[in-house]
C-alpha cells in the first residue's frame, strides 16, 4: 500500500538530481529565447525516460522557468488543467516548460482539439559530433539514454523550429493529423542532424563501389583506355587507386582529437575569432545540399573554418584540398576530418574522371562541401578570378537533376595579419614558394611565437543555382541553351560568388592604414595625418555600407580605432612592416621598399572598395567631368584584375558611387560643376591606384624594347573591324622566362632614374595580373611548352590605347610633387 507513494518520492530524487547533474550542459542561448516568449512551444522529446525529463528541468532552470509540466491526452483536453510544481498560484503558460513525448500518438492527436493555436518543437541532443554513420532511432534505447548521462560536456542541445499544429490540420483531422504531425517532427530532427552531424559517412569501400561502378564509368573509362592504349583492367586499377589518393576518410574520434589542437593553435595565434552569419548558414544547410565557397589567403584557412564550424555545432563540410598537402603526416589528419586532395595538372585523365564523379557523389548523398574558388592562395591579397573546375562539376550535377537545388554560401576571412603575408612579400620578388613537406611544417611553427591579432569570418546570403538558371531560362524564352551559353552562365555565377565573397570583406584597421601609407604622396605619414587618413577611408567605407551594402562591418580593432583609442596606431610597427620614427617632433609612420610588396598584399585587401573613389579623383585631376561615362576609359585596365561588370554597369556604379559622395558632402556641386569638396587624404585618394598604371604602362614598354625579341617573318597580324588588331607587321615572340625576369630585374634601375616611382609596380603578382589583362585584351598571347609559359607573342601594336593611362600618371605624378605635401601634413 505504501508502493505507489515511494515511487512518486524515488522519481522525484532521481529527478532532482538528474536535473542537477545536467546543469553543466551548455545551453544555446536561443533555447531561452524560444522558450521565454509569450506562447512559448511544447517541447517534444524522444521517449519519457526519466534521464530526458532532469534534461528537462536543466533547461527549465537555465531559462528562467518557474515549472516543468508534462502535456497528456487528459491534461491537453483541460484547457486550466496547468499547475504549478511550487505555488499554489497558477503560472502562465509563459513561465512554464510544456513536453511531451513523441511516443505519445494519443496526447499530440488530443492536440488538435484542444489547443489548436500552438506549435510543437523537438528537443534535439546529440551526445557527440562529427560525423555520423547512421540515423540515430527517434527512439533510443535505454543504453543511449544512459549514455547522455556519461557525455554532458560533449553534448549538443538545440530545440527545432516550432511546428504550428494547424500546418498537420491541413492534411486531415484525427488520428491522420497526429501522424502527419509526427512525421514532421521527425523530419525536422533529421534535419538538425544534419546540420550537427552531416548526412551518414558510407564506409570508404562502399563509396568506391559506388562511385567507381555504373554505364557511364566503364564507357567513359573505355575511351580514356582507347586513347593511352591501357587495358581495362589496367584502368580500373588506376581509377581504384586514384579514389583512395584523393578520397576524405572521415574519422569521428578524430575530429575530438584535432579540435583540441585546432583549438590550441587558433587561441595562441589569434586575439579573437569573430563569427557572423552562422544562423543563415545553418537554416540553409537543414534544408539544402550546401557549397561553403570562401576566401583562400591562408593555409589556416582550413583549420580556422573547419574548426569554428565544429565549436559552433555545425557539421564541418567535405573540403577539396590542393594534392601538395596530402604528404604525411598532414595528409592523412586533414583526410580523417573530411579533405579530399585535387591535383591542379588537368592532364590526369583517369584523376578528373574519378573527382567528377567523387564530388558528384558527395552532392547526390546531400553532404555539405566547401571549396575555395580561387583555386590557391592570393598573393597579391586581391580576389582573383575563379577557377571553375569543381564549381562545373556541380553545375553539371544540377544540371542532370541529381539535385533540384543547390545553395552555395560565400564566405570572406578578414584577418588582422595574415601568417604568411612575410612569405608573399618574398614570393613577390620572383622567387618560387615554400614547398609544403614535413620539414615546413616543423619550420612553420616559429608562427606560435607572436599573436596576429584578430579574425572576421562572415558567411554570405546563399545564392540559389536554381533561381539563377530560372533566371538564364527566362531571360532565353525558352531557347534550349547552347554549349556557349552553359559555359558563360557558369562563369557569370563563378563571378558573382567572388563578388559575394568580396561583399562580405570586413575592413580592418590593418587594411586603412596599409591603403593610406601606400596612397601616401612619398613613402611615409605623420601621425595625424595616417589617423586622418584611416578615419576618412573609414567614413568611405560607411557610405558604401549604408548606401550600396557593397563591405562588411569593420573589425573590432578598427571600431575601437574609431571610438577614439587611436593609440592603437603603436601597434603597427609590431606587424614587422611599417617602421615608426620621429621627424619635427612628431611620429612619422613609413614603409620601407622592401616591404612594400607585403603591405600592397593588406591593401589590396580593399582596393576594390576604394577604386571608384579613386578612378573620381583622378578624373578631377585629368579636368575630366566626375561621371561614369569618363572613367570608361579605365574599365579595360582594370576590369580582369578587379573583376569589374560589363563596362555600361561599371559607368552606372561610378555614377552611383559619384551620387552618393556628393549626398554626403564629400563631392560638391558648383554651377553644375561636381568636383570634391576638399582634397583629404582619405578622401582624395588618386594615388591609390598609381602603382597598378605603373606596373601596365611598365610591362607595355618593355614589351616593346628590341633586345630578346624574335621576329617571324612568315606571321603577321592584320587589320579588322572588331579591333582585334591595328597594325599589320611581323608579329614580336618574347621569351617568357627571360621577360619575366626584365621587368623585375630592371625595374630598381628605372627606379632610380625615374621612369617608375612606386616600389609595389614591380609585384610579382601585379606583373603578371597585367599580361592576364593583355591577354584578356587580346594584345598579346602566350604559349606554353609542357605545361609551362615559354614565350609571349605580341599581337599589335596598342600604344595608342596607353595615351590616356600616362596621362592619367602623369597628373597623379604632378599633383604628388612635394609643392602638395602640405595636404597631407608634411
Amino acid at each position: 500500500m505504501h508502493l505507489q507513494p515511494m515511487l512518486r518520492l524515488t522519481r522525484a530524487i532521481v529527478l532532482r538530481w538528474l536535473t542537477w547533474h545536467f546543469r553543466k550542459v551548455s545551453f544555446p542561448p536561443a533555447i531561452e529565447g524560444q522558450l521565454s516568449g509569450s506562447a512559448p512551444p511544447i517541447v517534444v522529446v524522444p521517449n519519457d525516460a526519466w534521464v530526458w525529463q532532469g534534461l528537462l528541468g536543466a533547461i527549465a532552470q537555465a531559462s528562467g522557468l518557474l515549472a516543468v509540466e508534462r502535456i497528456t491526452e487528459h491534461s491537453g483536453a483541460a484547457a486550466n488543467s496547468d499547475q504549478p510544481t511550487s505555488s499554489s498560484l497558477p503560472l502562465p503558460a509563459s513561465k512554464k516548460l510544456r513536453w511531451l513525448s513523441l511516443q505519445d500518438a494519443s496526447t499530440i492527436e488530443s492536440l488538435f482539439s484542444s489547443r489548436p493555436d500552438a506549435s510543437l518543437s523537438t528537443l534535439n541532443v546529440f551526445q557527440l559530433r562529427g560525423p555520423v554513420k547512421e540515423v540515430p532511432q527517434h527512439n533510443p534505447g535505454i543504453a543511449s539514454n544512459l549514455g547522455m548521462l556519461f557525455t554532458r560536456r560533449l553534448m549538443t542541445v538545440l530545440l527545432g523550429q516550432p511546428i504550428p499544429i494547424s500546418e498537420a490540420l491541413r492534411h486531415g483531422h484525427g488520428q491522420r493529423a497526429a501522424s502527419r504531425m509526427r512525421r514532421l517532427l521527425k523530419l525536422d530532427f533529421n534535419r538538425n542532424l544534419k546540420v550537427v552531424r552531416g548526412v551518414p559517412v558510407r564506409p570508404l569501400a562502399e563509396q568506391a563501389r559506388v562511385i567507381l561502378s555504373g554505364a557511364d564509368f566503364e564507357r567513359e573509362l573505355r575511351i580514356l583506355g582507347e586513347r593511352s592504349g591501357e587495358t581495362t583492367s589496367r584502368m580500373h586499377r588506376r581509377a581504384e587507386r586514384s579514389f583512395y589518393e584523393l578520397a576524405a576518410n572521415q574519422r569521428r574520434s578524430m575530429y575530438s582529437v584535432l579540435a583540441v589542437v585546432a583549438k590550441f593553435l587558433l587561441n595562441r595565434l589569434f586575439t579573437n575569432i569573430e563569427m557572423r552569419g552562422l544562423d543563415q548558414l545553418k537554416e540553409a544547410m537543414r534544408t539544402h545540399a550546401v557549397v561553403i565557397v570562401p576566401m583562400h589567403r591562408s593555409h589556416l584557412d582550413y583549420i580556422l573554418l573547419q574548426y569554428k564550424l565544429y565549436e559552433a555545432a555545425i557539421n564541418p563540410p567535405h573540403v577539396a584540398a590542393g594534392i601538395n598537402l596530402s604528404f604525411w603526416p598532414v595528409g592523412a589528419l586533414t583526410r580523417s576530418v573530411g579533405a579530399y586532395f585535387v591535383k591542379r595538372n588537368a592532364r590526369d585523365r583517369i584523376h578528373m574522371l574519378v573527382l567528377r564523379r567523387y564530388v558528384t557523389y558527395l552532392m547526390q548523398r546531400g553532404h555539405s562541401q566547401m571549396f575555395f574558388i580561387e583555386g590557391g592562395r592570393s598573393r597579391s591579397g586581391k580576389m582573383m578570378r575563379p577557377k571553375m573546375g569543381l564549381l562545373g562539376v556541380l553545375f553539371d550535377a544540377y544540371k542532370k537533376g541529381i539535385r533540384k537545388e543547390i545553395l552555395f554560401v560565400p564566405a570572406s576571412i578578414s584577418y588582422e595579419q595574415v601568417i604568411e603575408d612575410q612569405e608573399f612579400g618574398v614570393e613577390n620578388t620572383g622567387r618560387s614558394k615554400t614547398e609544403e613537406n614535413l620539414r615546413s611544417t616543423v619550420s612553420a611553427l616559429d608562427i606560435l611565437k607572436k599573436k596576429y591579432g584578430e579574425v572576421v569570418v562572415t558567411f554570405g546570403a546563399p545564392l540559389s543555382l536554381s533561381a539563377f538558371m530560372q533566371e538564364k531560362a527566362q531571360a532565353n524564352e525558352g531557347i534550349p541553351p547552347k554549349r556557349s551559353d552553359e559555359r558563360e552562365a557558369l562563369n557569370e555565377f563563378g563571378l558573382n560568388l567572388v563578388r559575394g565573397i568580396r561583399r562580405h570583406i570586413s575592413p580592418s584597421l590593418t587594411n586603412l592604414a596599409y591603403t593610406a601609407l601606400m596612397s601616401a604622396p612619398q613613402y611615409g605619414l605623420s601621425r595625424s595625418a595616417l589617423s586622418d587618413s584611416v578615419k576618412n577611408l573609414a567614413r568611405i567605407a560607411q557610405i558604401l555600407r549604408q548606401e550600396l551594402s557593397v563591405v562588411g562591418e569593420n573589425t573590432p580593432s578598427l571600431e575601437r580605432f574609431l571610438e577614439g583609442r587611436e593609440a592603437i596606431l603603436n601597434d603597427l610597427p609590431r606587424e614587422g612592416i611599417v617602421e615608426r620614427a620621429r621627424c619635427l617632433d612628431e611620429d612619422v609612420f613609413f614603409i620601407p621598399g622592401k616591404r612594400r610588396f607585403t603591405a600592397d598584399f593588406y591593401k589590396n585587401g580593399v582596393f576594390h572598395l576604394f577604386f571608384p573613389v579613386s578612378i573620381l579623383s583622378t578624373l578631377e585631376l585629368l579636368g575630366e567631368p566626375l561621371t561614369g561615362d569618363a572613367a570608361r576609359p579605365f574599365h579595360g585596365t582594370f576590369q580582369s584584375d578587379l573583376i569589374l561588370p560589363p563596362i555600361d554597369e561599371f559607368a552606372a556604379e561610378i555614377d552611383a558611387v559619384a551620387a552618393m559622395l556628393l549626398k554626403h558632402g564629400v563631392l560638391s556641386a558648383t554651377d553644375g560643376v561636381v568636383s570634391f569638396s576638399k582634397r583629404e587624404p582619405g578622401l582624395f585618394i588618386s594615388s591609390l591606384i598609381e602603382g597598378s598604371l605603373e606596373s601596365m604602362l611598365w610591362v607595355w614598354q618593355n614589351l616593346l624594347r628590341t633586345e630578346d625579341t624574335i621576329i617571324l617573318d612568315d606571321a603577321t597580324a592584320s587589320v579588322n573591324d572588331s579591333g582585334k588588331s591595328t597594325v599589320s607587321r611581323p608579329l614580336r615572340v618574347l621569351s617568357y622566362p627571360r621577360f619575366m625576369s626584365h621587368i623585375q630585374n630592371d625595374f630598381r634601375s628605372a627606379r632610380y632614374a625615374g621612369y617608375v616611382h612606386r616600389t609595389e609596380a614591380a609585384s610579382m603578382t601585379s606583373l603578371l595580373a597585367v599580361l592576364d589583362v593583355f591577354l584578356a585584351r587580346d594584345f598579346i598571347s602566350i604559349e606554353e611548352k609542357s605545361g609551362v609559359r615559354s614565350k609571349i607573342i605580341l599581337k599589335r601594336d596598342a600604344s595608342a590605347e596607353f595615351e590616356f593611362l600616362n596621362r592619367a600618371h602623369e597628373a597623379i605624378r604632378r599633383w604628388k610633387d612635394p609643392i602638395h605635401a602640405h595636404v597631407y601634413g608634411h
